[in-house]
């Protein structure tokens, strides 16, 4: 029925059902028709909310990859029934399997061994398209990130040692936020100094210069070690002398902390 002076605005519902909806409007306010000052019988609609997946993007760390997790929001939906992907630049859709993702309540979880199967390289991204049995549809981004942390540098590391005295080894792992930054300490070359290496403590027994490698396991790459070598001067351990005074009534010894023979003496009185 048609009402002059009366507009009509459509009002288009939710995908999940697609109903269109028509509302008669005067000076863009809904009115309710009337005829003979009776008001015209109208039908309610119900439209309901499609579902909705929960976080819409996240990421999957090759360095530390991990099954992806969402929500599901499930409103007038009770299911999944289809699920695809594309893996982009490229466009071509792919079946995902039902054994690549599981659905339980509100959870939704897609394996880590789906996605390490893939040739994934930093920068892909990956789009889930879930169809759910009211034909409503949810996407689920999923970015290919590498969260890896190389080591660049170690320093600090002690740089002189006395023959017969342990020294502890220690060094400063740069940058601060490196992935692996645990250091482990080997003689690469020992010199005449007969150095050897126990844990982080380094014993030698002569002086000259050894060599000493420290290692960060996975530190180059998630699978290749960062290495660096360092120069470690031995020196001789100080020689303590002493001066021997004797006398008829007996001796005397006393410390002299002066390093070289030729300042040993000795005095007699008769």
């Amino acid at each position: 029925m048609a009402f002059a002076g009366f507009a009509s605005k459509s009002i288009t519902a939710s995908p999940a059902n697609g109903t269109t909806l028509s509302v008669a409007t005067h000076n863009g306010q809904a009115i309710t028709p009337t005829c003979n000052s009776k008001t015209a019988t109208t039908n309610n609609l119900t439209v309901s909310a499609a579902p909705a997946i929960s976080p819409t993007s996240c990421n999957y760390d090759l360095n530390a990859p991990a099954d992806i997790t969402a929500t599901i929001t499930w409103n007038s939906a009770v299911s999944v029934t289809d699920a695809v992907y594309s893996i982009r630049p490229d466009v071509t859709v792919y079946t995902l399997d039902s054994d690549d993702y599981t659905v339980a309540g509100n959870g939704l979880t897609i394996e880590n061994s789906f996605f390490s199967d893939l040739p994934l390289t930093t920068g892909a991204a990956l789009d889930f398209v879930f169809t759910f049995n009211t034909g409503a549809t949810a996407t689920l981004t999923v970015n290919v990130v590498d969260g890896f942390v190389a080591v660049t540098d170690i320093s600090r590391v002690p740089a002189a040692a006395t023959a017969g005295t342990p020294l502890t080894l220690i060094g400063t792992v740069s940058p601060a936020n490196a992935t692996n930054q645990t250091v482990t300490w080997s003689v690469y070359n020992a010199g005449d100094t007969g150095a050897s290496i126990s844990g982080d403590i380094l014993s030698t027994t002569a002086a000259g210069v050894a060599v000493v490698r420290a290692t960060v396991t996975n530190g180059l790459t998630a699978s290749s070690d960062y290495t660096q070598d360092f120069n470690i001067t031995v020196n001789a351990a100080p020689v303590t002398t002493y001066t021997v005074t004797f006398s008829s009534n007996g001796g005397t010894c006393h410390k002299n902390s002066q390093r070289r023979r030729e300042h040993r003496k000795r005095q007699f009185s008769l």
